[in-house]
């Protein structure tokens, strides 16, 4: 017939649909995994360096009360970088997580643990400084705000690393986030 085409149908056109999901490697998934997740877990210790070195600073310099709470912010930024300093490196590369591919994926589990113990501990450290900044003398709430910034930096940068390493991260409406 001259004008009639037959179209086949869809299901005999397509070997696959576009909705369908390529299987993906596991191995090719985490390792690409623990590059995102340690390049966030080094992001975010390069911030809270910066954070400690000025709360350590400041901390000499102010008097009372704010020297004690600047001092413990110092230890807190401390513990954060201490919890995900040794997952700051991966596999050196898919060869080596290949052979070693059920430690490096445990580790990458403990990683996602340690970088939720760190953003718990940076957020009481926000706390701290945003309290600290209702109450600091002008000439303290630049530094203060510095402080404040590289929190801020080293937070999004492990909220990145959580997720980068396959985790999630805890709901925004979690006890201990709520107003008091």
């Amino acid at each position: 017939m001259i004008g009639c085409s037959h179209q086949p149908s869809p299901e005999t056109t397509s070997t696959s649909s576009p909705s369908e999901e390529v299987p993906i490697d596991p191995e090719a998934k985490s390792f690409e995994q623990w590059k995102t997740g340690t390049y966030q877990i080094n992001a975010s210790l390069d911030s809270i360096q910066v954070a400690r070195d000025s709360s350590f600073e400041m901390s000499k310099k102010a008097g009372g009360s704010a020297a004690d709470a600047l001092s413990n912010v110092t230890d807190q930024l401390d513990d954060a970088a201490s919890a995900i300093s040794e997952y700051s490196e991966g596999p050196k590369s898919k060869e080596d997580l290949h052979k070693n591919f059920a430690s490096y994926d445990d580790q990458r589990l403990q990683a996602i643990q340690a970088c939720i113990g760190a953003l718990e501990t940076l957020d009481e450290v926000d706390e701290t400084i945003t309290e600290l900044q209702k109450t600091a003398p002008k000439q303290y709430q630049q530094t203060l705000q510095e402080i404040s910034d590289s929190v801020s930096e080293a937070n999004d940068a492990l909220s990145e690393a959580v997720t980068g390493f396959g985790g999630k991260l805890p709901p925004d409406e979690a006890p201990d986030k709520q107003p008091k």
